[in-house]
């Protein structure tokens, strides 16, 4: 009677652990998902510059949550339309709108650099290059 009580405890905790886990993984493709869908191209003024030389006191002028531009490795983002939607937090962007983010683009607070996809999607914030 123990080994069938042992057994039947057993087999309860192997199942609620698979029911957590996929719930957890369905969870998170799910969070994914949504994080992906309000990834937007930026319609902004940034748009119409496209692929131009931006100076640093431009990038400057743009230091707001509601404007924000930031350099990395001398190119100039606009990243107002990323700000919310930033699975570190929206202040991570915020506390370096105006100015040059490549150090905390490319170390993240001590957990080295950004994924891959997200170095691609920052390709679709582009402005221009730094004016040197």
């Amino acid at each position: 009677m123990k080994k069938i009580i042992s057994l039947g405890l057993v087999a309860g905790i192997f199942i609620l652990g698979y029911f957590f886990v996929n719930q957890y993984q369905k969870e998170n493709q799910r969070m994914e998902q949504n994080n992906n869908q309000k990834i937007q191209q930026p319609e902004t003024e940034a748009k119409a510059i496209e692929s131009s030389l931006t100076t640093l006191e431009e990038v400057k002028k743009h230091n707001t949550k509601d404007d924000c531009w930031v350099i990395i490795n001398n190119e100039v983002f606009d990243l107002t339309n990323a700000i919310d939607s930033h699975p570190g937090g929206a202040q991570a962007i915020i506390q370096v709108c105006g100015g040059d983010g490549t150090k905390a683009f490319q170390e993240r607070n001590g957990k080295g650099p950004h994924s891959k996809k997200a170095q691609e999607n920052l390709k679709k914030y582009k402005v221009g290059d730094l004016a040197q």
